[in-house]
Parts: C-alpha cells; structure tokens; sequence
C-alpha cells in the first residue's frame, strides 16, 4: 500500500510507512479480537497516513484506491463441493452467508467472480455490519433481515468460537464444517 500511496504522489519513506501501518494494524487487531467491533483497512491506512504527519480521511480516494489495490492479488477459493452444495440447496432454503470481513468491495466482488453470490438472499459482512462473529449484533442482524427466528435458523462455520459459538449463543442450531486439512490431520492411520 505504501508504494501505491507514493505512486498516487504521497512522500513518505516506504519504511516508515510500513514500520507505522504494521503498528497500527497490530493495535487495532487486538482491540477488534477484544471488543470484536470491525475495523475497515482504510481507517488502518489513514491513521498510518496520520502517524506519519500526512491528513488523509479514511474515504479520501487514494486510501480507498490503496487498500483495492492491497486486495488485488488475493483470491478466495472454494471447497471442492461448494458449488454443487449451494446449487442443492437453492431455492430449497433461504441462504444467507456471514463473514468477517475487512472490505466488502472485494468480498462482493470475488463472491461474484466465483459464480457463487446468487446463491445467497443476503450477504453480511463485519464491516458493513460494525461487528465481528462471535458478537450477537452480526447474528441478529442476520435474523433480522432473513426474518427467521432463532429456533428456525441452522448456521453453518468452520470456527468453533466465532461461528458456533455465536450463533448458539443466541439459540441458532449451529453445525462445525470441518476444514479438508484438520480431517486429514486428524486422520488414524
């Protein structure tokens, strides 16, 4: 991100930029483990911006563009099964997916990019949202824009503590998917 910020004509050393944002980002990774508020990378590269004695606003365009550009070379993939599964439940269920995620621009976008977004009657994310799974207000949210009740809704996670506990914590059936690699580490043989 540092070097993109310089090529949009910010003058810092790259150093300093990267020393600053890892300090930032480290602060505010603790406090969104422990208050489990979301926090958006572009609030994480204005305060470095700001730390470094450069006023930038988090929804100043070259912060915006900086952190499209960070996430440019990320991909999300699927599980093997993934698509077939959510083709099977299509249109059988209300789908809904949950996500902690830092921008949803990207999310959006790579849900689209891997076909798999029509699939789903809401997509939440912690940024648009404010809070993290395992926190009650992403759940209720869920709830409420689904307009199930609790007792109605199964969620299924690959998190034992933000995903199941989360959602049991306000009465949702919940169901651990568990990860190809811990099946295959937990393997007898």
């Amino acid at each position: 991100m540092g070097k993109y910020l310089r090529s949009q004509g910010y003058d810092f050393p790259i150093e300093l930029f990267v020393s600053r944002y890892r300090k930032v980002a480290t602060a505010y990774r603790t406090k969104r483990y422990k208050n489990l508020q979301e926090v958006g990378n572009h609030i994480l590269v204005s305060e470095t911006l700001r730390m470094i004695g450069i006023g930038a606003k988090s929804a100043d365009p070259h912060v915006t563009s900086a952190v499209e550009h960070y996430f440019t070379p990320w991909k999300i993939t699927l599980a093997p099964d993934a698509h077939r599964v959510l083709e099977d439940l299509n249109g059988r269920f209300t789908l809904s997916l949950i996500s902690n995620f830092t921008n949803s621009a990207f999310l959006n976008r790579s849900l689209n990019n891997l076909g798999i977004n029509r699939f789903f009657d809401h997509i939440i994310d912690s940024l648009s949202i404010g809070w993290r799974k395992p926190h009650q207000r992403i759940f209720k949210h869920f709830l409420d824009l689904s307009g199930v009740k609790a007792k109605e809704a199964i969620f299924i996670g690959d998190d034992l503590n933000a995903d199941i506990k989360g959602a049991k914590n306000l009465g949702i059936k919940a169901v651990l998917l568990k990860k190809s690699e811990d099946i295959e580490s937990n393997s007898i043989d």
